[in-house]
This record gives structure tokens, C-alpha cells and sequence, in this order.
């Protein structure tokens, strides 16, 4: 079990840092293609001009933007990650034969695959792509379009929102990685789940490696390791052995948890956006008799 663990953790972490790779390359290539595009701005006194000439410039920029980035190398590198789904179906296949070796893959789990390679293909590379990187360019640039801002000012915009700063990583780093982490995490956790119901486990193991930026949730959850079902309710409102965590005023859950979830989805949503823990169901007998002592107390 703790063999097949790891595989399925390596798989995902392999396939993210893989993706994540060529990212900083891409970014340097996006800005040096801008640099010249933006030249073309209309400007006077050190300001851009709000103009048609400059406003029509703006479908120029996002067309070569779409044009530049969903290359040949890019769809590569997007359908080396959706391979990476292929084994790591095989992995958690593997790992449920363990503990029962007459198991038959359900015929719900291709479908659960193949709407989650639909979905990264869109966030990777179709509308969500556009929104969350390309728009996002266009956005700053028609705002010193529209407000008349000045050029210079813009041209260092630009580059940070581009390339990233000491602070914060850029544009498609930021972008990239939450959505390579939270699809092939979900993907993973999803297809886990649906097999674990199938074989009506009761328990898990929540584990995965602790960061400085890891929230007080996992932190607490991976300490405590071994989860029972009847306890998913009291642990998304804040509660693990006698410890109250801080909540969102908003959602009234965890901080960091993404809104709505519950004891019936957190499996798949775990800890949040960019969270890189696992929720592994186990049958009884893998569970230490002291945790199971515990609970009927």
C-alpha cells in the first residue's frame, strides 16, 4: 500500500513539475514578441493615446498572443500531462487489486477520464486559457489604452505581469500551475473515490508532503492521518481531534476550501485550490486497531 502511494504521488507530482518545465521559456518568449507590437502604440508626451488606431491594435496583440503561445511545443507539453491521467488510472487500478484482487473497473471510469481530459484541454489551451492568460494582457493593456496611461510605466507593467517578480511568478507560471495541480489532484482523488465507493470503504488516509504555504488544514489532517467517513462531517465545519480551526467568514469553511464543499465532495476538492494532498481510502483491515479504538471512545 504505502509502495503504491508513492507511485500515484510521484505520477502526479512528475507530471506537474514536467509541465511546469518549459513554462518560464514561454513567458520569455511572449514578452519578446510584445515589446515589438506595443511599439506600434500611438503615443504623445510619454502617454498612450486613446485612439481607434491603438484600440484596434488590442485584437493584433491577443490574435499573435493565441498565435504564440498554443504552439506545436505547448500541445505537446499539454498532451504529455494528459498521458500522465492514462497511468495514473493504471496506478490507482493497482492499488485497489491489493486488497481485492476480483475487482473489475466500473464503467463509470472512463467517462470520469475522458470529461476530465475534456475539461483540462479547455483550461490549458481553449476559453478558460484565454480568459485566465491572453485576456489578461489585453485587459492591461486597454486599461493604459483607455486611461491614457503613461508608456513607459507600461512597458515595466508588462514585463512583471509577463515574467513575474521577486513576489509574485509570472502570468503563466501563476496560471499553469493552478490549473496542472488542481486538475490532475481532482482527476486523481475523483477516480480514487468512485472505485472506493464501488468497494463501500469506509476509512482513508490523508497524506501528502507539508509546505510552508501548506494551509492549517492539511497541517492538522495529515497529522492526523486516518480518517473515518463518519467523521468528514465535523471536519469540514473546523473540528479534527479536539481542534477548532479557523474558519472563512464567507463560505463558513476551512480557510482556503474551495466554496461548497462538503463531507461529499472533499474528497475530491481535499484542502482547496493548488492543494497537492491525497485522501486514500483503505479497507478495515489496514487500519491500526488503536485509530479504530479511538474513534469508539
Amino acid at each position: 500500500m504505502e509502495q503504491s502511494i508513492k507511485d500515484i504521488l510521484k505520477t502526479i507530482d512528475d507530471a506537474i513539475n514536467n509541465f511546469q518545465n518549459n513554462v518560464p521559456a514561454v513567458q520569455k518568449k511572449m514578452l519578446t514578441e510584445l515589446l515589438p507590437l506595443i511599439k506600434e502604440l500611438e503615443v504623445s508626451r510619454g502617454s498612450i493615446l486613446n485612439n481607434v488606431n491603438n484600440l484596434k491594435l488590442l485584437g493584433k496583440i491577443q490574435n499573435k498572443l493565441d498565435e504564440l503561445l498554443i504552439n506545436k511545443s505547448y500541445k505537446s507539453d499539454v498532451q504529455a500531462f494528459i498521458d500522465s491521467y492514462t497511468q495514473i488510472s493504471k496506478l490507482n487500478i493497482e492499488y485497489f487489486s491489493q486488497f481485492n484482487k476480483k475487482y473489475k473497473p466500473a464503467k463509470t471510469l472512463p467517462i470520469i477520464k475522458e470529461l476530465a481530459i475534456q475539461q483540462t484541454i479547455n483550461d490549458l489551451m481553449g476559453d478558460g486559457f484565454k480568459s485566465g492568460v491572453t485576456g489578461q494582457v489585453r485587459n492591461i493593456l486597454q486599461q493604459n489604452i483607455t486611461t491614457g496611461g503613461s508608456y513607459a510605466q507600461f512597458q515595466e507593467q508588462l514585463s512583471d505581469f509577463v515574467l513575474g517578480t521577486k513576489e509574485r511568478e509570472g502570468v503563466l507560471q501563476r496560471y499553469t500551475k493552478q490549473i496542472t495541480t488542481d486538475a490532475i489532484n481532482q482527476y486523481n482523488a475523483q477516480y480514487h473515490d468512485a472505485i472506493a465507493q464501488d468497494l463501500q470503504f469506509n476509512w482513508g488516509r490523508y497524506v501528502g508532503s507539508n509546505l510552508l504555504t501548506s494551509r492549517e488544514f492539511c497541517q492538522k489532517l495529515t497529522k492526523k492521518e486516518w480518517i473515518h467517513k463518519s467523521e468528514l462531517d465535523s471536519i469540514i465545519k473546523g473540528f479534527i481531534d479536539g481542534d477548532e480551526l479557523k474558519l472563512s467568514k464567507s463560505t463558513k469553511l476551512p480557510l482556503g476550501m474551495i466554496p461548497g464543499t462538503n463531507s461529499g465532495n472533499f474528497k475530491v476538492r481535499r484542502g482547496g485550490y493548488n492543494c497537492g494532498h491525497q485522501f486514500f481510502w483503505v479497507p478495515d483491515s489496514a487500519v491500526p486497531d488503536e485509530v479504530k479504538s479511538r474513534l469508539l471512545k
